[in-house]
């Protein structure tokens, strides 16, 4: 079609027919804004139904009408004619064009701004609103869970200050499935109303791929698979981490939320507690995925839109019964070519929109449907452009003015006059501004909202698959029995895509077939009804809101997936202990393989006997034997603290499935960075994970987190101390230490290097270096100084009072007990430090160094993979190296050159590194939203100084052991274990008794609903 300049501003193509008979205006575009030469002229809200009266008003044309023989032969010369609304064809027949140029007048009139009042009024509303604001854009990254991709999109938020006081909360509405303006518009007003009181900073996210902020501007719909809950969470997690940069740290934040952005307030504060201090959740439909337990009425939807067509909701009586004879009227007069004339003509469709056969009947009675749908959950008291995206206004009580068209008791004697009656109520919606002549069930009520229609749909198919049904008896519409089969062949056929579990580890069909659905997911991540460990979210409802039926309580989220379909993830079962009821005890794996954790949780095999336990350890991807890409490759895209939690919720979920709710309740239990997981899978996972035992777990280790780097200096001065006679070592230990840094320094200075380093190697038994420059000269001699205090780390973590096959060194055997001691053993002598020849002091070290990498004990050792671990601190979880002063330590003074780590993850990894992710992502150690987690920290283990040493609450607490090395109280007891070992374990038995007495005591938490008695509607 084109669009050219004319004193109406409209060029409407139209084609001849074939037979020449009849002249047929064809409409062949619609624009999703006003073409730039109507700006001004038609107000864009109303362009929908602009078009709508164009194509009317163009098949009125007299040029359309039948023509006479002598006209016929004009036409012959006009091959393709353009009608313009004023300007003619240059050989146009003698019809009488005034009248049909005074409509087309007409109708520019009626669309241009300032004459819907009621428009008019909605937009000076949000033209004061946004006045208010300031419109912002700000970077976010395409992919949060994955560094496969570091694209990055414009994301837009407004920003409402007026009334910000320093220190004041920020109230933040997460955006959902709309333009972020049609929440400004709607919820802001009221937010403005409470800013005052609070000082609050008012802010409005817009959710990602709707509005403004598309990824892809174009051939956006190739490009869906980053619309994800998931995703938009991880956009507004980075915003508000930004936003208290800005702000304060310390600043409060109230997430706000209705209907699917309801569901992210909520799901927002049980994943980030640590960014949402809290959520007020409206109208949000947590209760509509499949495996529920009990089950939820998948009617409930329907069954509350006819509420509201009933008097219980205020409208006519005979409303529901009318509907209900619509129904069966339409779908009789459909099934004959006579009757569906009929229906074209009592529901005036437009001419193109005749329907042609009974599949298309049917697909009309969803189009009148949908109308009762949208109006049920408008049903404000008031004019509202919300559920038009802005577009247009419906009434007030726009069920009870649809249902004002079907008040006659005997509408259903006529079956023409109850369909003309049916299409006059859902005109309440599809034709909001009044002004369509003819009805297209092709289209919905204008092009906003058909948009974001669409897109819902993909995450419909995808991720939100609730489904829903009706039975004509419960309802006033039709039997619609729920059919998972026909919705994944549409979800197929429309975006390429099928609901399906996120992870591809274990297949979750297998066992979910019986409900008719892949879906495992909703209530694996997000935990379904069960809000027992969910806290400070407010859950608001309106019992004129379909969507309430679904509010009781949660579920639902993905994280990004593998490349290829699945991968095999190694895990280790014990039931030897257990009986149905029993707990399960889930060690989730860390950096190294299975077997590590198997062995060194020598508590757990204690006591999982009295306490009937299974026991399951998972291994962490990327580690052993659990490669979702080849090992060795060199490749870790996937390789992320969420994927790995993604695997163990997976195995979680799936396992008690299986058991058939058998499975008592579950206690994650972890040392050093699986300690971290456990607490983080309590967190993240509350519904899965019952309570979390973490021991040494460095939550203070992040950057960003005060005082870092005081923590660094203290790991080493513990690492110092362990070498010292107050834990048993020699005295000269620390001393001869220390002269070996200084001598090894004073020779990267020296004329010859090169020849020095092979004088060390020699010396301290050094041997099968590579032949590469990083070992050798300078650069080797900067090595060997080093050895020192990653070996002394090494055997201070494991400085337990008898023999262990736990290390974070190179792959060994079994340490000795004491082992710092046994090692300064060999620097005992005062005399090393002073010798003038260095020969005795390099050949002490390299024996007392020698312990760790040559053991003689023969117990096993779990393998440490170096390179995936290197990965992983790069990506997401970095921390300051030790660093060491001369006060404090016995080594060298050395210091975290953060600039060049970064290049190097770059240089190795090439990723950029997101220094304050894990603070983001995770909280560190602000565990002030977390519950039943209790951590544990020795004060002999160098972890300990980034421990968590306070309790953080009633149900967070924490005991610092004496006399304890790294995890002392998950190994194997021993008669050797301090008294301290033995009370940190005790606690732990009473917090896991109480878990347990707590998880059976409560049944799922429920919202009750109690219909008022005395209501005046």
């Amino acid at each position: 079609m084109a669009w050219q300049e004319t004193p109406t501003r409209v060029v409407v193509e139209f084609l001849r027919s074939n037979q020449g008979t009849k002249r047929v205006i064809a409409l062949k575009h619609t624009p999703q804004a006003v073409p730039p030469q109507l700006q001004g002229r038609v107000d864009p809200n109303l362009w929908g139904s602009f078009m709508s009266e164009v194509q009317q008003l163009a098949a009125s044309h007299p040029y359309t009408q039948r023509p006479t023989a002598g006209q016929m032969g004009r036409w012959g010369a006009c091959f393709c004619v353009g009608a313009v609304l004023g300007v003619f064809c240059a050989d146009p027949d003698a019809g009488d064009y005034a009248a049909w140029e005074s409509q087309a007048h007409q109708l520019v009139s009626r669309h241009a701004t300032g004459t819907h009042p009621l428009l008019d009024q909605e937009r000076s509303r949000s033209d004061e609103l946004i006045a208010q604001c300031s419109v912002e854009f700000r970077d976010t990254q395409l992919d949060h869970f994955s560094w496969a991709n570091d694209e990055t999109f414009k994301q837009r938020y407004f920003v409402c200050d007026k009334h910000y006081r320093k220190g004041g909360p920020i109230f933040f509405y997460l955006g959902n499935e709309a333009d972020v303006t049609l929440y400004l518009n709607n919820s802001g007003k009221r937010g403005l109303t409470l800013a005052p009181e609070f000082g609050a900073l008012l802010v409005f996210a817009e959710h990602r791929y709707y509005g403004q902020s598309a990824p892809f501007r174009k051939h956006l719909t190739r490009h869906m698979q980053w619309l994800t809950t998931e995703q938009a969470m991880g956009d507004y997690a980075e915003l508000i981490w930004e936003l208290r940069g800005s702000y304060g740290p310390s600043t409060p934040v109230v997430g706000f939320g209705g209907s699917y952005g309801g569901m992210l307030a909520a799901w927002f504060r049980i994943k980030y507690p640590h960014l949402l201090n809290g959520a007020i959740a409206g109208s949000a439909p947590i209760w509509t995925f499949l495996g529920e337990d009990p089950a939820y009425d998948a009617g409930g939807f329907a069954a509350t839109v006819t509420r509201d067509a009933s008097p219980a909701g205020g409208a006519a009586a005979a409303c529901v019964d009318n509907v209900k004879a619509g129904w069966k009227t339409l779908f009789d007069m459909g099934k004959t070519p006579g009757g569906r004339s009929s229906i074209a003509e009592a529901l005036r469709l437009c001419p193109d929109s005749a329907p042609k056969s009974e599949d298309d009947v049917l697909a009309l009675a969803y189009w009148l449907q949908d109308a009762w749908d949208y109006l049920a959950m408008g049903d404000y008291p008031y004019p509202s452009g919300y559920m038009l995206n802005g577009g247009g206004v419906l009434p007030a009580y726009p069920v009870r003015a649809a249902c004002s068209f079907l008040a006659a008791s005997d509408l259903h004697k006529d079956g023409f006059a109850l369909l003309r009656a049916v299409g006059q109520a859902s005109g309440v919606f599809f034709n909001h501004s009044g002004q369509l002549d003819c009805f297209d069930w092709n289209q919905g009520a204008n092009p906003e909202t058909e948009k974001d229609a669409d897109f819902w749909g993909y995450q419909a198919c995808t991720e939100q698959f609730m489904p829903f049904s009706r039975d004509g008896i419960h309802d006033m519409f039709w039997d619609q029995p729920f059919d998972a089969k026909d919705e994944k062949r549409g979800c197929k056929k429309q975006w390429g895509v099928r609901p399906r579990p996120y992870w591809p580890t274990i297949e979750c069909a297998r066992w979910m077939r019986a409900l008719h659905s892949d879906r495992c997911l909703q209530l694996e991540w997000w935990g379904g009804r069960d809000l027992r460990a969910a806290s400070n979210i407010v859950f608001s409802n309106g019992l004129l809101d379909p969507c309430k039926m679904f509010v009781k309580l949660l579920g639902l989220v993905l994280l990004v997936g593998l490349a290829a379909d699945e991968y095999q993830l190694r895990s280790f079962i014990c039931d030897q202990y257990y009986q149905p009821g029993g707990p399960i005890f889930f060690v989730p794996g860390g950096e190294a393989n299975i077997e590590g954790s198997v062995k060194n949780m020598g508590w757990l095999w204690e006591i999982a006997p009295q306490f009937n336990a299974s026991m399951i350890f998972i291994e962490h991807r990327y580690w052993g034997k659990s490669f979702p890409q080849p090992a060795g490759s060199g490749r870790y895209e996937y390789l992320t603290v969420e994927q790995a939690m993604g695997d163990y919720a997976e195995i979680l979920f799936q396992r008690e499935k299986d058991s058939g709710g058998l499975l008592g309740p579950v206690i994650a239990v972890g040392g050093s960075y699986p300690g971290m997981l456990a607490a983080w899978m309590r967190i993240k996972y509350p519904h899965l994970v019952t309570g979390a035992i973490g021991s040494s777990a460095p939550f203070r280790m992040f950057f960003g987190q005060v005082p870092e780097m005081m923590s660094s200096f203290e790991f080493l001065r513990v690492v110092t101390e362990a070498a010292s006679p107050k834990r048993g070592s020699a005295e000269a230990c620390a001393p001869n230490v220390k002269a070996f840094g200084e001598y090894i320094e004073s020779l990267t200075k020296a004329k010859n290097p090169e020849q020095s380093f092979k004088d060390v190697a020699k010396a301290m038994n050094i041997c099968g270096l590579p032949a590469t420059p990083e070992y050798e000269g300078s650069a080797g001699l900067g090595l060997v100084a080093g050895l020192p205090s990653s070996v002394f780390t090494s055997m201070a973590q494991t400085n337990f009072p008898m023999p262990t096959g736990f290390s974070i060194g190179r792959k060994t055997q079994a340490l000795p007990a004491w082992p710092v001691r046994e090692a300064c053993n060999y620097l005992a002598d005062p005399a090393l430090a002073d010798n003038a020849d260095p020969a005795p002091l390099l050949r002490a070290m390299g024996r007392a160094l020698n312990l760790n990498f040559n053991p003689t004990s023969p117990r096993g050792y779990a393998e440490i993979e170096d390179q995936p671990w290197g990965y992983l601190v790069c990506a997401e979880l970095q921390f300051p190296d030790s660093n060491a002063n001369a006060t404090t330590s016995m080594f060298m003074p050395q210091y975290t050159d953060f600039e060049q780590r970064l290049q190097n993850c770059v240089k190795e990894f090439n990723i950029t590194s997101s220094p304050q992710r894990a603070l983001r992502e995770y909280g560190g150690a602000r565990l002030n939203g977390a519950s039943n987690v209790y951590l544990t920290n020795g004060d002999m283990d160098p972890w300990y100084t980034f421990g968590v040493l306070n309790n953080v609450s009633e149900t967070v607490t924490s005991f610092l052991i004496k006399d304890a090395a790294h995890h002392a109280d998950l190994m194997d007891p021993s008669d050797a274990d301090p008294p301290s070992v033995e009370q940190a374990r005790e606690l732990g038995l009473y917090w896991i008794r109480r878990w347990i007495a707590e998880a059976e005591a409560q049944a799922p938490n429920e919202i009750r609903f109690v219909e008022p008695e005395d209501h005046e509607w």
